[in-house]
C-alpha cells in the first residue's frame, strides 16, 4: 500500500506570473498589459504573494499613515 504524504500548497501561479512581469517591468500597468488583465488583478496578485510569504504587520492597516510633528 503506498503512502501519499501530503505536500505543502505553494502559491498561486498566476500571481506567480504576475509577479514575475511586474518585477520585470518595474510597472503594474506594463505588466496587467501583457499578462492580458487589469493592474488591479496585478496588485491583488502581489497581495496575495505578501500575505502568503510576509509575516503579518501589526502596523500595517491599508491605510497608509503620515507622522506629525507637534515642535
Amino acid at each position: 500500500m503506498a503512502v501519499n504524504p501530503t505536500r505543502p500548497k505553494g502559491p498561486p501561479l498566476n500571481a506567480l506570473r504576475a509577479f514575475e512581469a511586474a518585477a520585470r517591468h518595474q510597472s503594474f500597468v506594463l505588466a496587467a498589459q501583457e499578462l492580458g488583465v487589469s493592474p488591479g488583478a496585478v496588485s491583488q496578485h502581489i497581495k496575495t504573494l505578501e500575505a502568503l510569504t510576509l509575516p503579518p504587520d501589526p502596523g500595517r492597516s491599508g491605510v497608509e499613515s503620515v507622522p506629525v510633528s507637534f515642535s
